[in-house]
């Protein structure tokens, strides 16, 4: 993601980010500090990557990086401990070509409905910006056939947060492993068809930054457990000129492979 123009800066925000998921005994808290230029945001987190854990994400200082062209996104996680950085999007790319060779390829049907937006009134003021708060909720449905096995679930997912209308030209960093969108993370036989659905929840999104955002999940447990709820914050937001180079991935970092499945990890 390097280029000739990495010396130049441009008009951005900057923020501090906390992240709490569960509660203070049980759950995990990432704090620290985020740049967004544009369509360009990095986000840099200490203790861990919020949410589902992907494989080989090790450490506990990591970057979340996303350049954003014509509504494309291109996501990557750096993990600063080990000097390693990985594409999720090429991971699951890879995936997919795995599950397309094996013999009974699986297959998912997703659907969204019951889809309410609720105008909640005025929110915090943070850093000085007005937020307007909405709460957005809706139900959502999957079922997977995979190796003879048929797996069907379904929750409800709700999402409260304050928006900053003011700052609506500015990408969210967290857009892809906080709220609806990350429901889908981590499932490379998602078609077109669940995408679309998915697609019903992002439209549904209110205008504006959401600078305070809690996410709830009910219907579904993890490993037995109910599926925690995250609240992300972001704070002492600045408008400041931000170089371009905050957006690249740092020298002497390599790619990361995906893991190998029942075998070592070369990397």
């Amino acid at each position: 993601m390097a280029g000739p123009s990495e010396a130049q800066e441009t008009a951005g925000l900057t923020f501090d980010v906390t992240v709490n998921t569960g509660d203070s005994a049980a759950g995990s808290h990432q704090t620290g500090r985020g740049w967004i230029a544009g369509k360009r945001t990095r986000i840099d987190l200490r203790g861990g990557m919020p949410g589902t854990a992907m494989p080989g994400m090790d450490g506990d200082n990591i970057s979340i990086i996303v350049h954003d062209s014509s509504d494309a996104p291109t996501v990557a996680l750096v993990m600063h401990d080990t000097k390693k950085f990985m594409y999720p999007s090429r991971m699951m790319e890879q995936l997919k070509e795995m599950m397309e060779a094996m013999p009974e390829k699986p297959a998912m049907t997703f659907s969204v409905t019951n889809i309410v937006v609720d105008t909640l009134g005025a929110g915090e003021t943070i850093s000085g910006f007005a937020t307007k708060r909405y709460k957005v909720s809706a139900d959502i449905a999957m079922s997977i056939e995979m190796m003879s096995e048929h797996v069907s679930e379904s929750m409800h997912v709700e999402s409260e947060g304050d928006f900053a209308e003011e700052l609506s030209d500015y990408s969210d960093p967290l857009r892809d492993t906080r709220g609806f969108k990350s429901a889908m993370s981590g499932m490379p036989w998602a078609d077109s068809a669940s995408t679309a659905e998915m697609e019903k929840l992002i439209r549904a999104a209110p205008r504006g930054l959401a600078l305070r955002q809690v996410d709830r999940v009910t219907g579904v447990s993890e490993g037995g457990e109910p599926v925690q709820t995250t609240t992300t914050r972001f704070s002492n937001i600045k408008r400041e000129s931000v170089p371009l180079s905050m957006f690249a991935i740092p020298e002497g970092y390599t790619e990361m492979e995906m893991p190998m499945v029942g075998g070592p990890d070369v990397n």
